[in-house]
Parts: C-alpha cells; sequence; structure tokens
C-alpha cells in the first residue's frame, strides 16, 4: 500500500461557529491509512480550544498567520508553509468567503496539485446591498480561478456560486452539511438535568435556539416576538445558546422589554445535545445561510423547527413535514408560527419525528465523509494517471447510471425501483445518479426520502438536456457512463449486455433496445438507429430489429439515443460532450455519436439490452409535439452544416435543397422553412464551432456512412478485417447478366462459380433479359446459395410495340432495383468478398476499393474504341470515335477505383489497364473451359463444307465480324466452293445481319439448347474479329471440341496460340479465304489442327486453372 498523502485542512476561523463544527466532524474521520491530515489554524485564543481539540485526536495543528495588517505577510506566510509541506491536497474551511484569499492564491502559486475549498456562506453578497459587493465578486472569481473544486453545503449555496460568481457547475460538488446524529440524540436525563438547572416546570414550554450571536442569525427579530408568545402563552421560556458580537445589544432590548425573567442567555456550551433534549420547539431566524448546522441538530433530538426559508434551510426544514418555514426579517411570522406549533403537540411530535428520520437518512457524518473521501481518492487517481494501457479484464466495467429529471417526479418511482433491481442484479457495484434539472416539485427531497443509495447532483436551474448531462458525466466517477431520462423504465438484465459490449477500446456507446410502454401503440423507437440524406435534408430514425441482429449481439447505428445508452466517460468528455448549440434539445446525442463515428470510434446496438419507454411522456407535455417537431428539423440542419466535411454532400445538400423547400411550400407545408430559418441565425455560432474544432477526423464522411449502413464495411473495418476461422468464405457475385451454358460467353462464369462452389458460399445478383430464363437460374441454384435475379424487360411482348422511352423506363427501373439489392445485401448481409462480372456492374456497388473486392474485365472498352478511332477514315467519323474513346475511357477510369483488384482476361487489356487508366496492378487471370463439358461426341460426323460462328450480337464487335465476313470473305468463297454453308449461332442478330440468310447456305439459330453439336458437326469455326478488345471465350469451346479454327489476330489476341499449330491467322481477307477453302478441303489438317488445339486448352485453359486463379487472388485479398 502507498504511503499516506498529505492532506491540510486550511482554516479562516478567528472565532468559533458552524463551519468550525464542519471541521471538527470531518477531520478525526479521515482515514490515516489513506492520508495524513493536517490542520492549520490562526492563532487566536477563540482558536485555542479549536486547536486543543484536534491535538487530542492525535492530528497535528500548525498556526499560519493570515488575519494581520499586512497583506504581504498574510501572503508569504502560508506560501512558505505550503512550500515548506508540500501536501498533495489543500482543502480550505471558509466560514467567509474572503478570509481565505490569501492563503488561495499561496497554494495556487506554491504548485499544490490540488486545491479544494468548503463554501459555508456563499449568501454573504445575496441581497447584492451590502458595501463593496463588486469589489467582493472580483475576488471571489480570482478564488475561484485558483481552486480546483468548490464544495456547496447546499443546492442553494450552489445556485448562487453558478448564478452570481458565474462558476462552471462542474468546478462545484455538492456536499450537504451533516452531523453526528448519535451526539444529538434525544436524552431524557439530559433534559431533566438542563430543565432543573434553568428553573423550567415540566409545565412550562421552552423554545430556544443555538446560534452564534451575530447579524447573520437574526436574533432580534426573535426577541421582538416574544410578547406575542408570551401573550398567548404565558408560560413559555426562551434559551439562547451562543456568543458573539450582537450579544451585548440583544441584551439591552431584553431589559428594555422587560423579558428577563422569561429569556436565559446560556453562553457557549458543550454539552448541545442535553441541551436541544430540555426544548420543546427550536426557532432560528437567519437572514441568510449555508445549510445551518444547529437545525440538523436540533432534528437530529426530534425537535420541530422554525426557520427562515433563506438559502439552504429548507432543503433540511420540509415546511408542513419536518417544521415551518417563515419570511426572514419578519416577527410577525415568528409569533405567529410558534404560537400555531405549540398549540398542537400532535403536530409538534410528528415534525419531530420525520426530522429525525430525515437527519438519521440524509445528514449523517458519516454520509458526508464518505462523498468528501470520494473527491479526495478521485484527486489521487487523477495525480497517478500515467499513460500505461491497462490490461484488458474479462469482467466488465463498472458504471455510473445518471438519470436526467426535471419535475415530473411521479415517473421516478418505475424508473429508478426498476434501475435499482437491474443494478442489484448485475452484481452491484454501480453508482446511481439523480440528475435533477432545477426541480420545483420536490423531486430532490422524494428521491433522498425513498431512494437513499442515489446520488443527488442538484442544479440551480433547468440546464436543458445538454449540459445538465454534461455535469452529471462529468461529475460520474466510473469509466462508463449510462444516460437515462426518468421516463425509462430499464428491464432487470439490461446492464450486462450494454456494459459488455465496450469490451474494445474503440467502443465509444453502446444502446438498448426500446420498447413501448404501451405495447398498442406502433413502436417509432427500437434504438436501432439510421440515418441518410433524403433530398437535400438529413434524415434520422428507428428501424426494426431482427433475428440477425440478435445474433451478432452488437450492430452498429447512426446515433446512441442520449435516454438509453451507455457511453465511455473518457470518449464522451473529450469529444466535448453534448452540443449545447442544439438547447433546448434533440438532435445533440446525433451529434456527438457521428462525430464519435469520424474519430475512429463505435456506436453500437445491443438488442439483448431492453428498456421501455413512456414515448415524449416528458417534452411532450412542456414544449408539444409541434414545437419538437420543429426543433428535430432545426437541428437536423445544424448538424449537417456543422458536421458535415464532404464537398460532394454539400454539393447535393445545396442543389437539392431549394428544390425540397419549393415542393414543401406549393404543398402548404410551411415547416421546413421555418426550420431552415431557425437554423440559419445560428450560422456563427457553426462556424465558430467548426474553426475550434479540435477533434480528429479518422473516417471521411463517406466512410463513416458506409461503415454505420453497411455491414460488409462495418466488418471488414472492425472485426478483425473479416477473417473467419474456417477456409470457406461467403462471396457476393454482381452480374450484368446470366451466366448460361452454351452461348453469350457467359459460360465462362459458369464454370467459375462450380469451380468456387466448392469451397465458398456465393450468392449471385444478376440481371435477366425476360422471365423465359428460369432454367438457367434453377441450375445456377444448384451450385449458389442464393441467386437473385432481376428482369430487365418484365412486360417484353407489350415493350415490342411500344415507345423507346417506355423501355428506357424499364432499363431504368431494373437499374435502381439492382443498386436497392446490392445495398441490401452488403447492408445486411456476411460477406467476405465483393465479385463483380463486367464493367457495368461497378455502378451497382458503394466505393469498396479498401475492402475484399474485385472485377473480371471481360473487355477494356475504352481500348476497343480506340481502335475503332483509329482505324476510322472519315473525318466525321474519327471525331465522333474520339469523343466516344475519350468520354469511355474517363468512364472507364473513375469506376475502376471503385474496387480492390481488376482481373482482366489477355495481358493487352491488362498492359493498357495499367498504362492508360493508372489502374495498380491489375491482374490477368486467362478464361478457361470445361473440357468434360466440351469434348468431341462420338458418332457425330461433320458436315462436309461448313461453317460456324457463334456470337453475342448485342456485343457490337460480333455484329461487325459478321458484316466484314459477308461484304469482303463470303462472295469469294461461294465462288470457290458454291456448295458452302454457314451457321451463325448468336442472340438478338440485328435486322441488318438477318438480311444476309440465304436458304439452305446462311442459317441463323437465335437460340440453341447446347452448342456441341453444332459444333461437332461444323468442319471449320471461323472467327473474323477485326474490333473490339478482350478474351474471346468462344474459340476455347470450339478449341476443346477439336474444331479446326480460321480466325483474325485481334480474335485471339491474349491467347498462346501459334499460327498452322493450334489455329489458322488469317488477318488479310484473302488469307482468311484460302484458310478455310484449304481446311475444308483438307480432312487431315483439320483434325491435326484440332487436336493439337485440344492439347493446348487441356494444358492452359481448364475450368480448374481458371478457378485455381481465382483462389488465390481471393487469398491475397482477404489478407
Amino acid at each position: 500500500m502507498s504511503a499516506p498523502r498529505k492532506l491540510v485542512f486550511f482554516s479562516d476561523a478567528i472565532f468559533l461557529g458552524g463551519a468550525e463544527e464542519y471541521l471538527k466532524l470531518l477531520v478525526p474521520e479521515m482515514s490515516r491509512e489513506k492520508y495524513q491530515p493536517r490542520v492549520a489554524l490562526t492563532q487566536r485564543p477563540d482558536t485555542q480550544p479549536l486547536a486543543e481539540f484536534f491535538k487530542r485526536q492525535k492530528i497535528e495543528v500548525d498556526f499560519v498567520e493570515t488575519h494581520s495588517k499586512s497583506p504581504l505577510q498574510n501572503f508569504l506566510a502560508p506560501l512558505r508553509y505550503f512550500r515548506q509541506q508540500r501536501p498533495l491536497i489543500v482543502h480550505f474551511n471558509l466560514n467567509n468567503s474572503f478570509g481565505c484569499f490569501f492563503p488561495v492564491l499561496a497554494a495556487f502559486f506554491s504548485g499544490v496539485p490540488w486545491k479544494l475549498a468548503t463554501e459555508h456562506l456563499a449568501f454573504e453578497l445575496a441581497s447584492g446591498k451590502r458595501a463593496g459587493v463588486r469589489t467582493k465578486k472580483l475576488v471571489k472569481k480570482i478564488l475561484t480561478f485558483c481552486l480546483d473544486y468548490t464544495i456547496a453545503v447546499s443546492q442553494a449555496n450552489k445556485r448562487l456560486l453558478v448564478k452570481d460568481y458565474r462558476i462552471d457547475p462542474f468546478r462545484i460538488k455538492l456536499i450537504r452539511n451533516c452531523i453526528d446524529v448519535e451526539k444529538y440524540a434525544f436524552s431524557q436525563q439530559g433534559r431533566i438535568r438542563v430543565r432543573r438547572e434553568f428553573g423550567i416546570s415540566d409545565d412550562q414550554f421552552l423554545v430556544g435556539t443555538v446560534a452564534r450571536f451575530s447579524f447573520q442569525k437574526g436574533h432580534k427579530f426573535t426577541i421582538e416576538a416574544i410578547p406575542k408568545i408570551r401573550e398567548a402563552f404565558p408560560q413559555t421560556r426562551f434559551l439562547f445558546v451562543g456568543d458573539g458580537p450582537e450579544g451585548e445589544s440583544l441584551h439591552s432590548r431584553i431589559q428594555e422589554l422587560q423579558l428577563e425573567p422569561y429569556v436565559i442567555f446560556a453562553g457557549v456550551r458543550e454539552d448541545i445535545g442535553s441541551i436541544l433534549s430540555a426544548m420543546d420547539l427550536f426557532l432560528l431566524t437567519s437572514i441568510f445561510e449555508g445549510l445551518p448546522l444547529s437545525v440538523l441538530e436540533a432534528m437530529a433530538a426530534g425537535l420541530p423547527v422554525i426557520a427562515t426559508h433563506v438559502s439552504g434551510t429548507p432543503e433540511a426544514v420540509l415546511h408542513n413535514r419536518t417544521g415551518l418555514l417563515i419570511p426572514p426579517s419578519d416577527s410577525f411570522a415568528v409569533s405567529k408560527t410558534v404560537i400555531e406549533l405549540l398549540s398542537n403537540p400532535e403536530r409538534r411530535r410528528g415534525m419531530g419525528e420525520q426530522g429525525r428520520a430525515l437527519v438519521r437518512k440524509h445528514f449523517s457524518k458519516s454520509f458526508m465523509v464518505k462523498q468528501v473521501e470520494d473527491i479526495y481518492d478521485n484527486l489521487i487517481a487523477e495525480n497517478q494517471k500515467t499513460a500505461v494501457v491497462p490490461s484488458p479484464s474479462s469482467k466488465p466495467p463498472k458504471a455510473s447510471i445518471l438519470v436526467l429529471s426535471w419535475n415530473k417526479k411521479e415517473l421516478l418511482k418505475e424508473c429508478l425501483d426498476a434501475l435499482e433491481l437491474a443494478v442489484e442484479y448485475d452484481g452491484g457495484g454501480h453508482e446511481i445518479i439523480l440528475v435533477d434539472n432545477g426541480s420545483t416539485d420536490g423531486t430532490q427531497d422524494y428521491v433522498r426520502i425513498h431512494y437513499p443509495n442515489v446520488r443527488i447532483i442538484e442544479l440551480d436551474r433547468n440546464y436543458r438536456f445538454c449540459r445538465a448531462n454534461n455535469i452529471g458525466v462529468k461529475c460520474s466517477k466510473n469509466e462508463i457512463v449510462v444516460l437515462l431520462n426518468n421516463d425509462v423504465i430499464v428491464e432487470r438484465g439490461f446492464l450486462r449486455p450494454l456494459l459488455k459490449g465496450f469490451e474494445h477500446p474503440d467502443i465509444f456507446a453502446v444502446t438498448s433496445q426500446i420498447f413501448n410502454y404501451d405495447h398498442s401503440k406502433i413502436r417509432e423507437e427500437t434504438g436501432k438507429t439510421f440515418g441518410t440524406l433524403v433530398f437535400g435534408c438529413v434524415h434520422v430514425g428507428h428501424t426494426q430489429p431482427n433475428g440477425i441482429d440478435e445474433q451478432r449481439e452488437y450492430v452498429p447505428v447512426f446515433y446512441a439515443g442520449g435516454g438509453s445508452s451507455a457511453y465511455s466517460r473518457e470518449k464522451f468528455l473529450a469529444l466535448g460532450g453534448f452540443d449545447e448549440i442544439y438547447n433546448p434539445g434533440y438532435v445533440e446525442d446525433t451529434d456527438i455519436s457521428y462525430r464519435a463515428w469520424k474519430a475512429g470510434y463505435r456506436v453500437l446496438f445491443c438488442p439483448n439490452s431492453k428498456v421501455i419507454h413512456k414515448h415524449r411522456s416528458t417534452n411532450a407535455s412542456q414544449l408539444g409535439n409541434p414545437k419538437i417537431d420543429y426543433l428535430i428539423s432545426r437541428n437536423l440542419f445544424i448538424f449537417f452544416w456543422q458536421n458535415v466535411n464532404s464537398a460532394k454532400l454539400f454539393i447535393r445538400h445545396l442543389v437539392q435543397l431549394p428544390l425540397r423547400v419549393l415542393l414543401d411550400i406549393s404543398r402548404g407545408h410551411f415547416a421546413i422553412l421555418k426550420a431552415f430559418m431557425g437554423a440559419l441565425v445560428k450560422i456563427p455560432l457553426i462556424l465558430w464551432n467548426r474553426l475550434r474544432s479540435s477533434c480528429p477526423n479518422r473516417l471521411s464522411d463517406e466512410e463513416a456512412l458506409a461503415v454505420i449502413d453497411s455491414w460488409f464495411f462495418y466488418r471488414h473495418k472492425y472485426l478483425v478485417n473479416g477473417q473467419r476461422a474456417g477456409s470457406a468464405r461467403k462471396i457476393l457475385m454482381i452480374s450484368k447478366r446470366l451466366p448460361k451454358l452454351g452461348f453469350d460467353g457467359s459460360w465462362v462464369l459458369v464454370n467459375l462459380i462450380k469451380g468456387l462452389s466448392v469451397h465458398h458460399e456465393i450468392t449471385l445478383l444478376s440481371f435477366t433479359e425476360t422471365d423465359d430464363e428460369k432454367p438457367y437460374v434453377d441450375y445456377l441454384a444448384r451450385f449458389c446459395r442464393k441467386v437473385k435475379t432481376i428482369t430487365l424487360y418484365p412486360y417484353r411482348q407489350e415493350l415490342k410495340s411500344s415507345f423507346l422511352f417506355s423501355k428506357l423506363l424499364a432499363f431504368v427501373h431494373a437499374f435502381l432495383l439492382m443498386r436497392k439489392e446490392v445495398h441490401n445485401e452488403l447492408k445486411n448481409g456476411d460477406y467476405d468478398l465483393v465479385h463483380c462480372e463486367y464493367l457495368h456492374t461497378l455502378n451497382f456497388i458503394p466505393n469498396l476499393s479498401r475492402f475484399p473486392s474485385l472485377l473480371t474485365h471481360h473487355e477494356v472498352l475504352s481500348l476497343a474504341h480506340q481502335r475503332s478511332f483509329q482505324k476510322a477514315a472519315h473525318f466525321i467519323q474519327k471525331a465522333s470515335l474520339f469523343l466516344k474513346w475519350k468520354i469511355t475511357q474517363s468512364y472507364e477510369k473513375r469506376v475502376c477505383r471503385k474496387v480492390k483488384s481488376i482481373v482482366t482476361l489477355s495481358p493487352v487489356d491488362q498492359e493498357y489497364l495499367k498504362s492508360q487508366l493508372k489502374v495498380n496492378e491489375p491482374k490477368t487471370l486467362p478464361s478457361g473451359v470445361d473440357l468434360d463439358f466440351f469434348n468431341p461426341i462420338p458418332g457425330l460426323e461433320e458436315i462436309p463444307n461448313s461453317l460456324v460462328f457463334v456470337g453475342y450480337f448485342k456485343h457490337p464487335p460480333n455484329v461487325e465480324a459478321v458484316q466484314y465476313f459477308f461484304r469482303q470473305i463470303w462472295p469469294d468463297l461461294i465462288s470457290l466452293i458454291p456448295e458452302i454453308k454457314i451457321t451463325l449461332i448468336g442472340r438478338y442478330p440485328p435486322s441488318e445481319i438477318l438480311a444476309y440468310s440465304q436458304k439452305d447456305s446462311v442459317t441463323f439459330a437465335d437460340y440453341v439448347p447446347d452448342l456441341r453439336p453444332y459444333l461437332q458437326q461444323s468442319a471449320v469455326f471461323v472467327a473474323p474479329i477485326i474490333s473490339g478488345a478482350g478474351l474471346r471465350g468462344k474459340i476455347l469451346e470450339a478449341m476443346a471440341m477439336e474444331k479446326a479454327i480460321v480466325a483474325t489476330r485481334r480474335c485471339i489476341e491474349g491467347f498462346p496460340f501459334r499460327h498452322d499449330q493450334e489455329v489458322m491467322i488469317a488477318d488479310q481477307v484473302q488469307d482468311f479465304i484460302h484458310y478455310v477453302v484449304k481446311l475444308l478441303r483438307d480432312p487431315a489438317k483439320r483434325k491435326e489442327l484440332g487436336q493439337k488445339a485440344r492439347a493446348k486448352v487441356e494444358l492452359e485453359f481448364g475450368a480448374e486453372c481458371f478457378t485455381a486463379g481465382y483462389e488465390k487472388l481471393y487469398q491475397e485479398l482477404f489478407q
């Protein structure tokens, strides 16, 4: 255990009074194991008894002169003392607000680590009428600057310190005066002894007061009331205990009124317990007070009390319960109330009993000592803080649970009953704090009496939601603060899952699931919050939790509601707490949560922590629903202007907002305009807040919104980089058209899905052109966990005869549906990687460049357009193609940045992406073919002189290839081999292609269920591709079927095929004709080429090789 810390109690006393009784009560109770207390006094005859008392308690006493005529001496003496003693804490005891001015300055300049003062009589300046008020207030501000904390002995005292002296409420600790209750307990023997000593018979009333004879105590008003009291009760005697500067004048007035036989001046007495036991009624007519100890002592003795309604007195004397309160400086009120109580013994007895119970519950010295020691302990802990990161603990942290209340004390019973049960259920150790926002309905007393374990922070007025909670958080002592409204009822087990959420150091807040108090009402609040920008305006709200949320236990939310959430105290204070720009309330919790997200912290929703909320049961009755709706709308504007830094979002806001306002006004809705104007007047403060903000932005607005809204982003950023324990991964695959075997090139994707499905779970999102493609969906479902399709043209027959505009609308609708599906999957799905097939699918995804994601770029469009431009002959055509090339290049460059990796199917595409589009390290994974499926079919003979072409005719290079073939190659082939035939296989051939159809020689097959028979029966496969880019997968199918192939160099670009080995390459028209004719007339050569082609494909282009390449890339992305 560490050595006891040196603690100096410094008193300004030059005479003895209630403030010195406070020291006598407090100092001896300090733990000697933790503290080494000393008392510093001014040496005066009147303070000698106090010094002797502490010496008897074996407490060191030092005499330091601070009341000499020399201000310099009053400063230097304590300065030398503090430098000699080097205490950790100096606790000043201020009977007079200014008596310790120079010692406080000395402590400040001598470097005492912690300086605090107990303020007993702040009300000395309450009226503002006494001499030197302004000077004294200035002195008080200097004192406050030098002190770390001020202890107020009453709520009224604290209220004055805040209001008149402008002291920050955080720097004021409210610890009410307390007493040694047992010392003042009623004693029958003491009563008999004292009454016998003063000659008071049993049938006489004894009305008394114990107080220093000073202007403050107002004894003269008691004296002036005595004649009236004696008229009603002649047998009454009056006892004055104490002395002081007003003693002589009081004696004189008694003599003038000829009251000597009925008034007893007992002087200073040590047997106050017996003195009080002898009385029948206690009277205190102070003009101002702190929280008078004499009243508490009288109540401990079971006496009814009559006291003036000043300062902190009403916090102990509860009118008509423990006594009666009267106006100050009013002799008539004194006589009237004394007569009233002397006439009613039952009422006196009842007040005495309630007073005794109240003092025992709330004003026992053990309670005060504990609160003061807690302050000392917190200061010591603060002094011992180091930069060492604490080791993780398996135990959940302890919480300070703050309940904010303003009047409505009827709501507190359910709230606090449930809360105490929840704390007990969790094993205790948590503190419950009521932050009372200046209630006027007796909330404080109600809680003090019925919930003695609840700590109360009594604010002097209603500071509204933001400031009151900020004060409460600052005054709390545990590392987690739970903020609750007084209309929230917690379930018994709400606390443990809430606190468990703080296992990671970057958690800012965890919010509970909210249920309605009235189950018949629509559930407007759930705790699972969201935020989005809708038509220029921020929109926030609650969504319904689901089963997946409960499985995940904690999910990201836009904000943690300030009335049902737990916050990291350290992070809350570092972010500046709730911003008071939102006063009187609403959206402040959204503001601090969003700032926390951008600072790199997390805000989570815990569905297993459950609370019940009486929705708008507090504010609605005070503000009204229209006012609340206005505040929310206004504050959302403030929130956006104050927190959003993204130029893109701001431009969107500024462009869309006027349209939104005009739309609302056109509908007769003016609320948004009023809210906008209400926010506009706060622009100077918003700009100031933005300038002075020191909070680091570790996330951009886009990044913050993404991780809040999408489980994919959140999981990969925060949950161990999205890693799983096993090797199986969940893949979201997006394709612009449905993968199908047999045609349009998408068979490559079918093979890839089949291969990847062995080790991974695949969800496929794809467009279908019509509803007729369901069989292909069913086939893919055998390999995918889920297949979701969106039909481009669901009403195909109707659209055939409709305008282009209708088709465009259908396409746009499908486009938006796909974006929504992708968003929903990323938002809710548990995916490890997003795999996009075809460039245009990047339009449906957010920016995934920092997360596992890839694009298979089948054809680099800007490369294809560049080649078309270079080949164009006419100036107009060339200019048009140049523009198309550059626009496409800009688009392609932009969207390719949305994924982390890009896969091309040829080295040419790879090089173009790297050099022209500046794509970082694109990969090349040559396509693969299912060699088991595409295999020569035994017994199916070739048809002599037959050719075949396969291509998807919505792909322009295929159309250009067919046009090139029929315009320049086909006529010569007909003349050389009249019986030659060609079959063109491909969906959606345009009319200009169908025009080449000739009976018996040129036939078209729009759709074939199985391509293999067509390839098997054709003698030669032709591929006259002259434009475009990318890899032509159809050539692999033909090679796998051992077909002889004549192709252009452009067609085999990216393949390692050699001329006259696996394929005949012909870029010139005559060469193409020559090789086709040669192969048709030479079966042996056809067979040789086909076998070599099959061997090459088996070696390098099997589907397994293609899948293995993606598996390797996946692993790289996961790392």
